[in-house]
């Protein structure tokens, strides 16, 4: 794929992104489908001057079939002239079509070194589930000793990626588990390795490290401020970023990292209040960043690892 095409790719895709943020059942309001269907339609040309752009280029004959299922899917946009009562009804089933063909596209590119952001949508019971995980984690962390961690930690991440391994080789078991975790998983975990997956590989890593307030402070960030960014993020975003997360967002996250650290220092560390505030700051600025910047690796990953390896330095010079 050529740079120019790989560009307008990018363009367009992002473009598409924002109409699915807009599109979010927590920030849809009635009298935003006038101006987003002239929104798809300037998508769906511009998409179709990009197919013409790439017409007979055998090697980005998978890159077109995307794109043509999605200029589909767009152009079965909800008219605007619909009943009041059916409005919500029939952009949320939209959605529910695009989201999917806006999954396949960003797939897609990746396969040409072209990385877009995923779609997720608001899911209170994903959010209410990550932060009940990662609580359980929290009390095993603080009510077990710290020898045990490592073993318990990993057992889980050898049991998650052996399931990760069995259900690619077994499409049927991929079937039932993603159909028992439906509700509470992203599309892409279909066919990529699952969010759980990677915390528990976070898991295991940050239980090597000494003590247990360095791993629960990771633990703690991930499970509270990842969740309130992204409900934030999606409701009140206004202000977004090239890769379409939001200022509001990153300051949710910033903001609550940072008050439930300190908590969790007050309540399980005998420490001067000038060091848990710099030990406060310190992770809630570092898991900030890296979950405004977590694309190419799963934030449930990226997020506990980082904030605690941060504070790690901190703690050794205590």
């Amino acid at each position: 794929m050529s740079a120019a095409i790989a560009l307008d790719a990018r363009h367009i895709v992002l473009d598409l992104h924002g109409v699915l943020q807009q599109l979010d059942p927590t920030a849809w309001r009635d009298e935003m489908q006038e101006a987003l269907k002239q929104r798809l339609e300037a998508i769906e040309a511009q998409l179709r001057e990009l197919l013409d752009h790439c017409a007979g280029d055998e090697q980005l004959a998978a890159f077109r079939e995307r794109f043509y299922d999605l200029v589909k899917v767009i152009k079965a946009a909800p008219h605007p002239n619909l009943q009041s009562h059916e409005i919500r009804a029939q952009w949320m089933s939209f959605r529910g079509k695009l989201q999917p063909a806006y999954t396949a596209v960003a797939s897609a590119l990746r396969g040409h070194a072209v990385h877009v952001p995923a779609v997720r949508a608001t899911n209170y019971r994903r959010s209410l589930f990550h932060f009940l995980a990662g609580m359980g984690t929290l009390a095993i962390i603080l009510g077990l000793p710290k020898l045990a961690h490592p073993w318990i930690a990993g057992t889980a991440m050898l049991y998650a990626w052996s399931m990760e391994g069995l259900r690619r080789r077994y499409p049927e078991l991929n079937r039932r588990l993603m159909n028992f975790y439906g509700p509470m998983a992203h599309p892409h975990e279909y066919t990529r390795v699952n969010s759980a997956t990677w915390y528990c590989t976070a898991l295991a890593i940050i239980s090597l490290t000494p003590g247990v307030l360095i791993s629960a402070l990771g633990v703690v960030v991930l499970s509270v401020s990842d969740p309130i960014a992204g409900i934030v993020g999606r409701r009140w975003g206004k202000h977004r970023f090239a890769n379409g997360r939001s200022w509001e967002g990153t300051a949710a996250f910033f903001g609550s990292a940072l008050l439930v650290s300190l908590l969790l220092l007050a309540l399980f560390a005998d420490l001067r209040l000038s060091f848990s505030l710099l030990v406060a700051i310190v992770g809630a600025a570092v898991g900030a960043f890296v979950e405004l910047n977590s694309q190419r690796v799963d934030d449930n990953l990226s997020i506990p690892v980082s904030v605690s390896l941060a504070v790690l330095p901190l703690f050794l010079l205590l």
